[in-house]
């Protein structure tokens, strides 16, 4: 099973933890994994054969690139940041975006450069502190004197040092969260009603929209680094705001906040 599908796995028995029975739903007999065909995954609820499909929502699109498809990019930028910084800095950092600006083939060219840049500050934490160091390019830093060359979609970086951790990297963005509306809705009804018609025969087909996940990086246990991960802004909402009756033609469609809130939208 793949990392996707291995996700989406994690993603369904969540889903079914927290219904609770809510929606009539009942435990699941068996759980059929289709390789490369839909719905998502087959269950069995008694006599009935029930496809579910998963699907992700998110933000629309900011720029040439989708949100989600922004924040992977930052998160691959991070890793490779991290994989370059020499063991002996022992620095932590986290990374502060500038929402809506991309990650560009520029950036990735010069991380080595940045990564020195950040050793070369860390090293006045010695042995131990933290300090907050602004992009230059922004206008409106606070201290010309704590800012340096960074890639324009980083604002500002903390580091933190306690002579104890190796290196870690996390990121973090921010915003207004938009509402979960009829906009965002009928873009992934269109796709999924129409994917439809091609599902296998079965009895009920629900479909399951997932949203607030998690980008975890996970670290080896033999350099005893504990898992983070960040919630993704890109697919997190605020209020629900849709127009019912929905225009689905699936018989259950639910909108599931990832992990612990499930609606039923119709």
């Amino acid at each position: 099973m793949d990392d996707k599908k291995n996700t989406e796995l994690r993603q369904l028995i969540d889903f079914i933890k927290i219904s609770k029975l809510d929606f009539d739903l009942v435990d699941l007999v068996d759980l059929v994994d289709i390789e490369g065909e839909q719905p998502d995954f087959l269950a069995k609820r008694n006599d009935k054969l029930i496809g579910i499909e998963l699907t992700t929502a998110y933000h629309p699109k900011t720029t040439k690139y989708q949100t989600l498809e922004m924040e992977g990019a930052r998160a691959k930028y991070l890793s490779e940041l991290k994989n370059i910084l020499p063991i002996e800095a022992r620095v932590i950092i986290n990374v502060c975006f500038n929402e809506g600006v991309e990650v560009t083939k520029n950036d990735r060219k010069k991380i080595k450069t940045f990564s020195n840049l950040i050793v070369e500050n860390s090293l006045k934490l010695n042995p131990v502190g933290t300090a907050t160091y602004w992009n230059k390019h922004n206008q409106d830093h606070p201290n010309p004197k704590l800012s340096f060359e960074m890639p324009k979609f980083i604002s500002n970086i903390c580091l933190y040092k306690d002579g104890k951790h190796q290196n870690k990297v996390t990121g973090s963005s921010g915003g207004f969260l938009p509402d979960f509306n009829d906009l965002v809705l009928t873009t992934i009804l269109e796709s999924k009603n129409e994917k439809l018609k091609k599902y296998r025969e079965c009895d009920e087909y629900w479909l399951v929209i997932v949203s607030n996940l998690m980008m975890i990086e996970a670290h080896n246990q033999e350099d005893a680094f504990a898992d983070f991960g960040v919630t993704s802004f890109a697919t997190s909402f605020g209020d629900i705001n849709i127009t019912k009756p929905i225009n689905s033609n699936f018989d259950k469609t639910f909108l599931f906040k990832w992990p612990c809130d499930l609606i039923l939208l119709g």
